[in-house]
């Protein structure tokens, strides 16, 4: 078998010193992650929703109408969740200003989802592209980057208490 590297969006959750072994990993000691990784998180937090809605796709139109306000509701959920993962993937390649690169991650998310809502639907809906949608995965993001604020806090705490 071949070995497969997946180090675009993983780093070890102990590891807050950015060691040279990281680095030689192919691992960048930067602020803020690149520009790869925004769009990997981006695209990432896109997906469940592309899924959700191909799966819905087989579903009966009649049926689902009756199912009108709890597939809003899951739909909605499933954005803010999705946000929220991908901006906390993300800023787990920042060294600081988590909150920041999980709103951008956020931000990225939402400009995506217009991007394929426009070109997979192709009708001019620019009036009833609601701005629920920014807000859950901007909102999503920011959370996600708050979350892993709060964890790296845990862990210097935790490596400080253990000194």
């Amino acid at each position: 078998m071949f070995p497969i590297r997946v180090s675009l969006l993983l780093w070890p959750e102990g590891d807050l010193s950015r060691t040279a072994s990281g680095l030689s990993e192919g691992r960048s000691l930067m602020n803020r992650p690149a520009i790869r990784q925004y769009l990997a998180g981006a695209f990432l937090g896109n997906a469940p929703l592309l899924f959700l809605d191909l799966a819905l796709s087989f579903f009966d139109p009649v049926f689902l109408h009756s199912l009108e306000a709890f597939l809003q509701v899951v739909v909605l959920s499933v954005m803010f969740v999705s946000g929220m993962v991908a901006g906390f993937l993300v800023a787990r390649m920042a060294i600081s200003r988590f909150v920041e690169v999980g709103l951008t991650t956020g931000i990225l998310c939402f400009l995506i989802n217009f991007l394929l809502s426009f070109s997979l639907i192709q009708l001019f809906f620019f009036g009833s592209f609601n701005g629920y949608v920014g807000l859950l995965f901007v909102g999503g993001g920011a959370f996600g980057g708050l979350l892993r604020q709060q964890q790296v806090g845990k862990l210097r705490r935790k490596k400080l208490s253990s000194r």
